[in-house]
């Protein structure tokens, strides 16, 4: 069963990259504009240009989280796909169980867990197209959420992780008990941390359409989840 959806990152894609790119366009890989040659050494990235990363990955959370308390099929197959569509493309897969991991497998209805991930060599494709900074992100995820169908609404409980790759630049994260609500963008709890180009960030969700980002040496930037926008804060007291 595969159901298709037209991402909200269509609308906020621009909103996104903008303020990114004004810091750092080499966060973004395969820009026709790129000065720096093969066997040249791949410029360092910044602690904001970092963050701004981790911003994508936080706004992706919440698009692509939710499908893991969302996802409905009149089926009565084991395993599904989710296929995003514009400027974020490609396909996640799911496989729902009942009894939690390692248990039967079940349709989404009945069961209690889920695994949600992208298969191997098919990453979700941003792809970006602002004239002479053309180029794109991949995401990958590997997710396994416990879900709450007595909440209300129905809560799904996600831990595991991903990768994110632009050009030269690659980085990880992993999910920290980060609650998702049906029909919610906003996860309302949990933690992902961010490690990429030697530097580790925590991203803390609480339910709002803002997250709150600390870095590992004390820097805090407050991450809009409608466009993914970074903007540097104060230190938490």
């Amino acid at each position: 069963m595969k159901h298709t959806h037209r991402s909200p990152w269509r609308d906020y894609l621009t909103l996104l990259i903008l303020p990114t790119l004004l810091i750092g366009a080499l966060a973004l890989g395969g820009c026709s504009n790129d000065s720096v040659a093969p066997q040249d050494e791949v410029p360092a990235l910044s602690v904001d240009e970092v963050a701004n990363q981790a911003g994508w990955v936080a706004m992706a959370t919440g698009i692509v989280g939710p499908q893991t308390v969302e996802f409905t099929a009149k089926s009565d197959k084991n395993s599904y796909e989710y296929a995003f569509t514009g400027n974020v493309a490609g396909v996640v897969h799911l496989d729902f169980f009942s009894g939690g991991a390692g248990g039967t497998s079940a349709t989404p209805s009945e069961a209690d867990y889920v695994d949600l991930y992208t298969a191997d060599g098919a990453p979700l494709v941003i792809t970006v197209g602002i004239e002479g900074l053309e180029g794109t992100i991949l995401l990958t995820f590997a997710m396994a959420a416990d879900l709450d169908r007595a909440a209300d609404p129905d809560e799904a409980t996600i831990n595991g992780g991903g990768t994110f790759a632009s050009g030269p630049y690659a980085a990880s994260f992993e999910f920290n008990g980060v609650v998702v609500g049906n029909g919610s963008s906003y996860p309302s709890a949990g933690t992902m941390v961010f490690t990429g180009s030697g530097f580790v960030m925590t991203v803390t969700f609480d339910g709002d359409n803002t997250a709150n980002l600390l870095t590992g040496d004390g820097q805090a930037y407050t991450i809009d989840l409608d466009t993914g926008e970074v903007t540097e804060a104060l230190v938490p007291q």
